[in-house]
């Protein structure tokens, strides 16, 4: 797997709420990624990269919960991905 490491900006982007988790886990649209998302996504389609983890579609971002246990994994994600983008 990649991961992408980003700037949140201030505009508004998807992200993984309780309330589209289950919209998210059936499919993702391309066509709602920033550029930035998007251009990762392709980079891995021709890479053979399968899959692709962006903290802020892998973490529910409402959830203190989830982001405290995500937060304690956070350095293996990182480590042994086969490419980080950032």
């Amino acid at each position: 797997y990649a991961t992408l490491g980003h700037c949140w900006g201030k505009g508004q982007h998807l992200t993984l709420r309780n309330v589209n988790i289950d919209d998210l886990k059936r499919k993702i649209y391309l066509t709602s990624l920033p550029r930035t998302f998007a251009d990762a996504v392709d980079v891995c389609r021709h890479l053979g990269v399968w899959y692709l983890w962006i903290i802020s579609l892998c973490i529910v971002q409402n959830s203190k919960d989830d982001w405290q246990r995500e937060c304690a994994l956070m350095e293996s994600v990182y480590s042994d991905d086969i490419l980080t983008f950032v």
